[in-house]
């Protein structure tokens, strides 16, 4: 935004902010808990995606140390008469 356009637009902002009317207007129950409902939603979709971006390095990091740190193990073929 262009400096001298911020700061028309800044208090005139918060000049129609200030002098806002209440609207008086009633919000039912089933509609408020709609409401309610979507910001739990919104919320919980951007902890959720948080905690994935965090959460998918560590357990690739977890995977890799657990690699380095086992032996590896070899799978011995075994027929129906006995070890080959």
């Amino acid at each position: 935004m262009h400096k001298m356009t911020l700061h028309i637009a800044l208090p005139l902002g918060l000049a129609m902010m200030l002098s806002a009317q209440p609207a008086m207007a009633y919000v039912g129950p089933g509609s408020s808990l709609g409401a309610v409902g979507v910001v739990f939603g919104l919320i919980g979709t951007i902890l959720l995606s948080l905690v994935s971006f965090v959460w998918y390095p560590i357990k690739r990091l977890h995977r890799k140390i657990r690699q380095h740190t086992q032996p590896q193990l070899r799978a011995r073929i075994v027929s129906r008469r006995g070890q080959l």
